[in-house]
């Protein structure tokens, strides 16, 4: 990956490469990849968001997870002891890396599926034709419904750092939040004549009841935002 400040007079393509090593994820979050290995798919959506940005990317080079596990398994160490900035300075020598970038997931919490309801009463006046059909005569009208609403929400927290390899200055740190939410209504008639209702309580009470994406599903969305917004500030940080 290259960024940083290049000098106006380097002639070589060569010289403008910065090689980039992302490592992977610490997961703090506790729960034991209930969701699969989120550290693993937050660097992998990670990659493949910076790496979209062609224009601020021309010059950068990832080193692959290959390299990075063999080096890992090479020196011992374990995913936790990368996270310090200086165990992850001497990672990015045994790598030939320019900057380290790495991270923890701090924090995922969901919130199930909440249902609330507020019973509605419409009213309103028609014009029908009178029973012994001499005529019209408004009549009123009334329909009571229940409108629903359905809610649930996800979001990860995590962090990231960006380190100089050569001096261990740390570049970049910050702290990101991603929420997902689902939210759905519907309605049911409770009572009366349903001529009353407005088009969209008509809407409402034809909708079937929905059902948000899963618990899984809503917290991979989530990293995904997440992983969109930390590959956006790394790119703001290398142009």
């Amino acid at each position: 990956i290259v960024f940083g400040d290049w000098s106006s007079d380097v002639c070589s393509s060569d010289l403008a490469i910065r090689r980039i090593a992302i490592l992977p994820f610490e997961d703090k979050s506790g729960l034991k990849n209930k969701y699969g290995s989120l550290g693993d798919i937050l660097v992998d959506q990670l990659i493949s968001g910076i790496l979209q940005d062609k224009e601020s990317t021309e010059f950068v080079e990832i080193i692959t997870r290959d390299q990075i596990d063999k080096v890992i398994a090479e020196q011992q160490l374990s995913t936790s002891g990368l996270i310090d900035e200086r165990s992850s300075a001497r990672i990015g020598v045994l790598l030939g890396a320019h900057e380290i970038l790495s991270g923890r997931i701090l924090q995922v919490n969901y919130v199930p599926p909440i249902s609330v309801n507020i019973e509605q009463t419409e009213t309103t006046q028609l014009e029908v034709d009178k029973e012994d059909g001499d005529g019209k005569e408004k009549i009123e009208v009334t329909c009571k419904i229940n409108v629903f609403t359905k809610t649930a929400t996800a979001q990860v927290l995590a962090s990231y750092s960006l380190v100089e390899v050569s001096t261990g200055r740390i570049i970049s740190q910050e702290t990101f939040n991603a929420p997902t939410s689902f939210e759905g209504s519907w309605a049911r008639v409770v009572s009366g004549d349903q001529r009353a209702l407005n088009s969209n309580q008509k809407s409402l009470v034809s909708k079937p009841e929905p059902f948000p994406p899963s618990e899984k599903e809503m917290v991979i969305t989530a990293l995904s935002k997440l992983s969109r917004d930390i590959a956006s500030h790394f790119i703001e940080t290398i142009k």
